[in-house]
């Protein structure tokens, strides 16, 4: 919602807005919260998003009215079809960094020709931005959000698949068959597609696939971050701020649409090198005096927790400490549909601190909570923590030791408190408690 209203503040549009709490501000936009049908002010049109629910107050003082609505998504495609091509990348895990990946090679490592612009759900640092806007511009790349099906919106040019697994299932008639149907449809209508080479069920649908040097792909990447594409060798993949397996496979996917955008691969690879990373996404917060890591992460499918455990893993045994998690579940639709996959999520971390479910939408579903998943963990020690921030940073900061390395994970509340944590593991061990 950022981005939208900050671009239709550049096209001339007045705009205001509200939220259930207090939001980061948006320079020249009236912003509330709570939500207070006193304090709209006749708009000629409101955008919603779809955590906003049908008897929200001013949704409903504004349907009296008679005032336009439209869901996000629509206006994202009304933005988008002022543009020659459409890049909308998808998939269960991995739009985000993946879009930001190929706009910064298009903006970087393209020239002016082949500047884009972009809509992404996420800040590229160090400024912060979750958009790019050039009139000019005949491209723009942005993400189709498949949790509401609405990716399946608007013209894809260039349609960019990352991955395919189990999620938002109460948008899809609690069926994975009905999302993997919606995802074949999304391939259909794109013009160009590139798909994760993992995904079995779009393999003979898109032109180019990417994958891992032991997989079946166009685009592969091997051990040592060597990148090719059908046997032809175009370099080393140097990544700095993104770590992790599953960020090469990203980059890949960049590499591999920039390409089709007219991006020389040898390109791509030098503007990745220069990279400067994305907010939440395997950032270092801070490193304590007494050299403890405290990093943040957006992940909420308990494949994305797996995939940031295992760089953890990688980066505590590099430092010679010890990992310890903090995880916020997110949704108590995710939480009931991926149960099982939650229990053994979390075996590479030392110690896990187990948050209360954060309901961002939907009604509690009973026994799906966090107290009941935290005896059913396997492989690590499990804190449970109802108090929270309190509580969980205590436990925090009762465990952590030297050398450890802290990584908080979620798409609930939970980084908004991470200076404080970084703060308190600050304090030496004394004065701690």
């Amino acid at each position: 919602m950022r981005p939208l209203a900050a671009i239709a503040q550049k096209m001339g549009f007045v705009v205001t807005g509200s939220d259930k709490q207090t939001s980061p501000e948006i320079l020249g936009a009236r912003l509330w919260a709570p939500h207070d049908p006193s304090a709209l002010q006749e708009p000629d049109l409101c955008v919603v998003s779809t955590a906003i629910t049908p008897d929200n107050p001013e949704l409903f003082s504004l349907r009296q009215a008679g005032c336009p609505i439209i869901h996000r998504s629509d206006f994202l495609t009304l933005l988008a079809k002022k543009h020659r091509r459409q890049i909308v990348v998808t998939g269960t895990h991995g739009k985000t960094s993946t879009s930001f990946l190929l706009a910064w090679i298009l903006n970087q490592g393209g020239g002016k020709r082949k500047a884009t612009n972009w809509v992404i759900g996420g800040k590229l640092l160090p400024e912060a931005l979750d958009h790019y806007w050039d009139p000019e511009n005949e491209s723009i790349v942005y993400e189709g959000d498949e949790s509401d099906q609405s990716f399946l919106k608007g013209e894809v040019d260039l349609g960019i698949v990352t991955s395919l697994e189990p999620d938002h299932l109460e948008n899809y008639q609690n069926s994975f068959a009905v999302q993997q149907a919606k995802f074949r449809q999304f391939a259909l209508k794109a013009k160009l597609l590139i798909a994760w080479a993992g995904i079995p069920e779009l393999r003979e649908l898109a032109q180019e696939t990417y994958g891992l040097a032991s997989t079946e792909a166009d685009w592969k990447i091997d051990p040592d971050q060597q990148v090719s594409y059908r046997n032809q060798n175009f370099g080393t993949l140097e990544l700095p701020s993104l770590t992790g397996q599953h960020n090469a496979l990203n980059a890949l996917a960049a590499i591999a649409a920039a390409r089709a955008c007219g991006v020389k691969p040898i390109d791509a690879l030098e503007a990745l090198s220069r990279f400067p990373g994305i907010a939440r996404r395997f950032e270092l917060v801070g490193i304590t005096e007494q050299n403890i890591a405290l990093y943040d992460d957006y992940a909420h499918h308990a494949s994305e927790v797996e995939a940031a455990i295992a760089t953890a893993r990688s980066l505590a045994d590099e430092r010679g400490g010890r990992l310890i998690v903090l995880f916020q579940p997110h949704l108590p639709t995710r939480l009931r549909d991926l149960w099982e996959q939650f229990q053994g999520a979390f075996g590479g971390a030392d110690a896990l601190i187990l948050l209360p479910l954060y309901i961002a939408r939907g009604l509690p579903i009973e026994g799906v909570s966090s107290e009941a998943l935290a005896p059913l963990i396997k492989n690590t020690r499990v804190f449970y923590e109802e108090s929270f921030p309190q509580g969980a940073f205590r436990r925090t900061i009762e465990l952590a030791k030297p050398n450890d390395l802290v990584l908080m994970l979620g798409a609930g509340d939970l980084s908004q408190h991470r200076e404080t944590l970084l703060s308190s593991l600050r304090l030496s061990p004394s004065q701690r408690i």
